[in-house]
């Protein structure tokens, strides 16, 4: 997630903090996907964002030199768009690469203008919203029952309002009225958790699902 007034800047910067905010389910938790048939390439990231579920790397959105292909922050922290990088790297996926790549060969397609950085066009969630309208197929951005089907575990959702961006994985969790839980890093909670959020951040402006690659 990042502000729209950083995008023209240059240098190095810190990302600004998720504003997520936490939510109890109004009916409580219950198994997600039902016996729709989930892609393996959504199982991967599933796992991959359980996986850093389980490690509970704390929230930090600070900017970091970090090798370039298969870089990562540190282990123990990271935002929710790192959550995302990891998550499909488990699923094969090096985000950093393909996104680097894809802005470097078409500038246009993207609405920020700093300059090239590996070690940041992979943790901008506005990057993350030009790649994945191109190369990830759009799904419904609308959550109520007759659309709740279409939402996968495994699927990627980002958010949008006034200045700030959010992203998460679609949780194999869902309450009891069928709204799939989102795992993301926010920093209410100081890290990664596994919550009821999907229509309870802001207006959703994106969902994907990756294609296996």
């Amino acid at each position: 997630m990042i502000s729209r007034s950083l995008l023209a800047a240059g240098g190095a910067v810190a990302l600004p903090a998720c504003l997520a905010f936490a939510a109890a389910a109004p009916d409580g938790p219950a198994p997600g996907g039902g016996d729709r048939e989930v892609p393996a390439v959504n199982r991967a990231i599933l796992e991959g964002a359980k996986i850093w579920l389980a490690r509970g790397a704390r929230y930090d959105a600070a900017y970091f030199e970090i090798p370039y292909p298969d870089g990562d922050v540190p282990q123990d922290r990271g935002a929710c768009v790192d959550l995302i990088v990891r998550a499909l790297r488990h699923a094969g996926i090096d985000l950093q690469r393909l996104l680097h790549e894809d802005r470097a060969a078409h500038p246009a397609a993207y609405v920020t203008r700093r300059r090239l950085d590996p070690n940041l066009d992979h943790r901008l969630t506005v990057n993350h919203l030009a790649y994945f309208r191109r190369h990830a197929r759009s799904l419904t951005t609308r959550a109520d029952p007759e659309h709740l089907p279409e939402w996968l575990p495994g699927d990627l959702v980002y958010y949008g309002r006034s200045r700030v961006w959010h992203a998460g994985v679609v949780s194999d969790r869902a309450s009891a009225s069928g709204v799939p839980y989102i795992i993301d890093s926010h920093q209410d909670a100081g890290g990664v958790s596994d919550r009821y959020l999907l229509t309870r951040w802001g207006p959703i402006i994106g969902h994907f699902r990756v294609e296996e690659r």
